[in-house]
């Protein structure tokens, strides 16, 4: 049977990326904008959970990179 990845798989993911991506978004906006951006970031990544690479940091990035771009 294949894994199907679910919230435990994401709750993972997020531990392992999101103090660099909170990091990130924080040097380039304000403090008061950062969970919402954050939010985004990780939203994208649920949406997209089964096309992530085996190294989602950069992915997470290139992500946070085009929120902020947008906000």
């Amino acid at each position: 049977m294949e894994h199907q990845p679910g919230r435990d798989d994401f709750r993972q993911l997020f531990r392992n990326t999101n103090r660099r991506v909170y990091a990130f978004v924080r040097r380039h906006c304000d403090e008061s904008d950062c969970d919402d951006l954050i939010a985004e970031v990780y939203l994208a990544a649920w949406r997209h959970f089964d096309q992530l690479p085996a190294e989602p940091l950069p992915w997470m990035l290139g992500t946070a990179r085009k929120v902020l771009g947008n906000h």
